[in-house]
């Protein structure tokens, strides 16, 4: 098919157009250091200032429950990076590995699975929720025993794909 003449585009016939750089394919974009990509400190450290500023962006009420649930899957899987994600913190494993999040009546833990309610049953009955998904409050919060166990298992079950 013929392309259409330039002013049938909206273009003025003979104008100069700027050349658009291509989207960078990098993580957290823009142009890499000469010969070089990002460091994987710089790529974490973005990560861990975005989560920072979801944090600081929640209500008080949730802010103190996130806060140590992420300390927690820090502790339980120290070589995962954080990040923002679907716009919510989540970490990354050989892929996602948990995400978590504040809503207006409740915060949730992702496991990032839909077999966590199978694979832990009776610890996870008095949460309610989706197959995907933890609801939580302040007054009825995640066990950090139970969080690592669950971040652990996310772990194996990511390195074994």
């Amino acid at each position: 098919m013929p392309r259409s003449p330039p002013a049938a585009r909206g273009v003025r016939h003979g104008a100069v157009l700027p050349r658009r750089r291509p989207a960078s394919p990098r993580i957290g974009g823009g142009r890499a250091r000469k010969g070089r990509g990002p460091t994987r400190e710089s790529v974490s450290d973005a990560g861990t200032k975005a989560v920072d500023a979801y944090l600081r962006g929640v209500a008080p009420k949730w802010r103190g429950l996130l806060t140590e649930m992420r300390r927690t899957i820090r502790e339980a899987a120290p070589e995962a990076r954080e990040g923002i994600s679907y716009r919510i913190p989540t970490f990354f494993h050989h892929g996602n590995l948990v995400h978590f999040a504040a809503f207006e009546g409740h915060a949730s833990f992702f496991p990032g699975s839909g077999r966590a309610r199978e694979k832990f049953p009776r610890e996870l009955r008095s949460f309610p929720g989706t197959k995907g998904s933890i609801h939580l409050t302040p007054e009825h919060p995640l066990p950090s025993a139970l969080v690592k166990r669950i971040v652990r298992w996310r772990v194996r079950e990511n390195e074994g794909r």
